[in-house]
This record gives C-alpha cells, sequence and structure tokens, in this order.
C-alpha cells in the first residue's frame, strides 16, 4: 500500500524493494518531462513505446523513451553531454557510469544512464528554448507524416519530425546515437501573429519572451484525437488548428539534424578571454550592446538590467536556482567575477545549473563585449 493507504504499489516496481526509496518510481533523472505520450505502434502490437518530451536546463531540449528503472542522468547528464555547476556542458566520460541515490547521502550501486532518441540545441539556428511534447502520427489524412514522430517546441513554435523507425533504433545504449530530424515549414509563427491581432491582441508582439524566440511566444502544444489525427494548440492567439495536409518539398534542401555534442567548456573564464574588454566603449558599441540586451536578456533581467524583482517580471523560479531570482545587474555585487572577461564567459558559457544559459554560438564575441560595455555604463550612471 501506498504511505497515505489511497492506492497499491506494484510489487515489481523497480524501486519496491530498496530501502528508503520512494517504491512508486518507475524512471528518473529526468529535469523536467512536460508531455508524455504513448505510441501505440501496429508493428509491435501488445508493446507500445512511451515516450517522455523532457525540458532542458542549460544546452538540450530531448526525446526519451521511457524504461523501468532507467536513470536518464540529471541533473549530471542532459542530452549527450555531462553537465556540472564546475565545469558547465562536457564530453560524457568513456566508461560513463553514475551513483543510484536513494538519498543525498545514501547510494545504492551505479547505472549506465540511458540517453535520448532525439535533441535539439538551445540555438537560434534550428533549435529552440523548451520542447512542446508531440506524436508518433497514426492518422490518414496526412500520408506524408505517417509513421513519423512530429514535435515541436513551445516558444519558438518551430515543428520537427523524426522517422518513427530512426527513433527506436536509436534507443540502443549509445550516446552518439541519435534520431535525424527535420523541420516542418509550417509558418506558425506569422499565422499566430495574424491570428493575434485580427483577435483584437494588443501590441507589437504576440505575447511574452523566450531566450530564442526573442520577443514574443508561440506556445504551441499538440493533441491528437481518436482517429490519430493532429492538433496544434497555440495560447497566444488561442487557436486549434487540425492539421489536414502537407506539401513534400522537392528542392535539395539538407535535412536539419540533432547537433553532436558541443566540446567541454568551463563556467570560469578560460585561457585565450582576455580580462579587459579588447571593445573600446564608445557610444557606437554602448549603443550596440543595448540592443543586443534588449533582445536576448530583458526577458530575464529587466528592461535596464535591474533584476527580475525590480522590474515586476514573472519568472518562474526552478529548484536549480535555489529561490533567486535573475540578479540586478546594476548594484555593486558581482556573483561571478568583477572584471570584463568575466563578465563576458557567464555571459557566453551560461551558469549551469541556474537559469542562466549561454550564448556562445548564439552572439558573436563582439557583440557581448559590446553587452559588457553596456552593463558597464549602466553601473557608471548609477
Amino acid at each position: 500500500m501506498s504511505e497515505n493507504g489511497r492506492y497499491r504499489i506494484p510489487n515489481d516496481n523497480p524501486f519496491a524493494a530498496i530501502d528508503g526509496a520512494r517504491k512508486e518510481i518507475w524512471a528518473y533523472g529526468l529535469r523536467n518531462p512536460h508531455r508524455l505520450a504513448w505510441d501505440p505502434n501496429p508493428a509491435h502490437a501488445g508493446a507500445p513505446t512511451l515516450l517522455a518530451f523532457n525540458i532542458g536546463l542549460a544546452t538540450w531540449e530531448t526525446v526519451d523513451v521511457i524504461h523501468k528503472g532507467a536513470n536518464y542522468g540529471y541533473p549530471l547528464r542532459e542530452g549527450t553531454q555531462a553537465m556540472s555547476p564546475e565545469n558547465g556542458m562536457g564530453s560524457l566520460p568513456a566508461d560513463d557510469r553514475l551513483p543510484v541515490h536513494v538519498s543525498d547521502t545514501v547510494t545504492h550501486g551505479t547505472v549506465t544512464p540511458t540517453y535520448p532518441v532525439v535533441e535539439y540545441p538551445h540555438s537560434r539556428d534550428g533549435g529552440g528554448d523548451a520542447i512542446a511534447g508531440g506524436f508518433v502520427y497514426r492518422g490518414t489524412l496526412v500520408p506524408a507524416l505517417r509513421d513519423k514522430l512530429v514535435f515541436g517546441d513551445i516558444t519558438t513554435g518551430r515543428i520537427w519530425y523524426a522517422n518513427g523507425a530512426d527513433v527506436l533504433a536509436a534507443d540502443d545504449g549509445n550516446p552518439a546515437t541519435v534520431a535525424p530530424i527535420a523541420e516542418i515549414d509550417a509558418d506558425l509563427r506569422r499565422l499566430t501573429e495574424t491570428a493575434f491581432r485580427a483577435r483584437g491582441g494588443r501590441g507589437d508582439e504576440i505575447p511574452g519572451m523566450g531566450a530564442v524566440a526573442g520577443r514574443g511566444r508561440v506556445d504551441l502544444r499538440f493533441a491528437e484525437d481518436n482517429d490519430g489525427e493532429l492538433y496544434l494548440l497555440t495560447k497566444s492567439d488561442g487557436m486549434i488548428r487540425k492539421v489536414i495536409g502537407a506539401r513534400v518539398e522537392t528542392a535539395s534542401t539538407p535535412a536539419a539534424t540533432a547537433a553532436g555534442p558541443a566540446p567541454a567548456r568551463d563556467v570560469a573564464r578560460q585561457p585565450g578571454v582576455p580580462a579587459r574588454n579588447p571593445v573600446a566603449a564608445t557610444p557606437a558599441s554602448i549603443a550596440a550592446g543595448k540592443r543586443a540586451y534588449d533582445a536576448n536578456c530583458a526577458a530575464c533581467h529587466g528592461n535596464a538590467a535591474q533584476g527580475a524583482v525590480r522590474a515586476g517580471l514573472a519568472i518562474s523560479i526552478i529548484e536549480e536556482q535555489g529561490g533567486r531570482q535573475p540578479p540586478d545587474l546594476t548594484d555593486a555585487e558581482w556573483d561571478h567575477g568583477s572584471s570584463d572577461g568575466d563578465i563576458f564567459s557567464v555571459i557566453a558559457r551560461g551558469l549551469p545549473p541556474t537559469m542562466m544559459t549561454g550564448f556562445e554560438g548564439r552572439l558573436a564575441d563582439q557583440d557581448i563585449w559590446n553587452v559588457v560595455n553596456y552593463l558597464r555604463s549602466l553601473r557608471q550612471g548609477r
């Protein structure tokens, strides 16, 4: 029986016989399995596949096949990379083993993590902010999508597919094996913006912001009906759209694929990053820094870098953040080093496991130095 006596726990659950463990746990090591979907594959009658669409913290959004007793690595793994507060995102060790933590102090052996079958990065070049969920399409209206896993990103509204056979093949225990993905040109952001205005929405943009999406969140979710047909729900314009057709592009364009693991990088300032800013703090640099800040940083730190609390922003507080809001960047306190190089490194590489994501690869080095100059100008003006 459960502790409250209101339900029963199967005796063969993976942790039912381990002292101190929660007997209800089926699988673990997932940061935020935001949506779950069963795929009742007709080719495997009686053995449906359970898919978790897992929102990452620092770098990767993933799809995972859920298995009894499996450990998906978080917070020591994200996507197909290692993750730690000391070293940021890095390569996996050759012999990848993790302790099975029954509690903060008690372990029960070790386990090899189970790796994602699909992943995409926090990147403007083919990525997004947070995975929305999806389904393996089993309907009849859109033959081009048959047997494909269709999924998308909440904020950007991007939609991708992966062949169902590739998804199952990637569930092989090898972190190097992920299913190739291709983007579907649904034009969903434009449709959402148009409907938002037509239905009385005010302002220049649809509501919300995201680090990758910038200003305006599509707020995409998926649904399916009893016939396996697919629906797109966009919260920003309050619409539900049924997918009724698809055109297969004949132009030769490379399919977008999940990016491979990035090289290891430390959060602290790296060799080669100068302590002093190589970009002069001219009015032009400060103005360029403000533009980059407004587009990438204001959503969390406020329109004048005053911090989420003073800006009145509703920022989700995650456990990894330790209850802290994105800080004031105009006061006299620097939490992670006060040199220009330290500030550059935090912006470029992020601060896992906090909400501070890295902008390396999304912003050019010159733009990051311009942001440093802009932040310095705000402190000088106080």
